[in-house]
């Protein structure tokens, strides 16, 4: 029986894409928070995403901050070392389906949130 790993999260762009390169080839990366919990226990986890081929030149080009998407893919615990020596983890996701949800509206941008900035390529251990 083959092991399966794929989940779905949806919420809201914390900033625009951004455009990656990996030993894979190039990449669009993007971070955004889902929301758990309810009432005072609610609390934001931010997901890191990662998306190749023509799906990622499509979230590149039509992506923006502040936008829901819902994003399936395959999710793994990232550890790595951070610039004043602690240990640091993020939770990735490398996404096989990106649904392009409702963009704000003008006027209604949302106020950039700040999440652990994810780790740059030189940060990662691997």
């Amino acid at each position: 029986m083959a092991n399966v790993n794929a989940c779905v999260f949806d919420g809201n762009l914390v900033h625009s894409p951004a455009k990656g390169t990996t030993d894979k080839g190039p990449t669009c990366k993007f971070s955004f928070g889902n929301n758990v919990g309810y009432g005072d226990n609610q609390k934001t986890q931010y997901i890191n995403v990662s998306v190749w081929g023509k799906l990622g030149e499509n979230c590149l080009k039509y992506l923006v901050h502040g936008q829901h998407v819902t994003v399936t893919g395959e999710v793994f615990l990232r550890r790595y070392e951070k610039k004043d020596g602690s240990l640091g983890a993020s939770l990735d996701l490398n996404a096989r389906d990106v649904h392009f949800g409702a963009k704000p509206k003008a006027g209604e941008q949302k106020q950039e949130t700040s999440p652990p900035p994810p780790p740059s390529d030189d940060d990662i251990p691997f």
